[in-house]
């Protein structure tokens, strides 16, 4: 029984534009949906963005949990916290 091997170069000739190898490798007009062609949607943050000091807030409030939780563990390790 003799099965039939699978061709890895195909012919260029008899692939669609746009597909990788085709010989022109351009796509046609037409080939694209419309609504691929372009961004409609606003880019960017929205004009409801928080506030800048919410940012420096967060971090803030983090650091100073970071800042007590070293400072626990540099209280047990010196046996300050016993």
């Amino acid at each position: 029984m003799a099965t039939e091997a699978h061709n890895a170069d195909p012919d260029p000739d008899e692939l669609p534009a746009g597909a990788p190898g085709a010989g022109s490798g351009s796509v046609e007009p037409g080939d694209t949906p419309p609504g691929e062609s372009s961004v409609s949607a606003v880019q960017g943050h929205g004009e409801d963005a928080p506030a800048r000091w919410t940012q420096w807030a967060w971090l803030g409030g983090i650091g100073l949990v970071v800042l007590v939780g070293a400072l626990a563990f540099l209280g047990y390790g010196l046996g300050l916290l016993d």
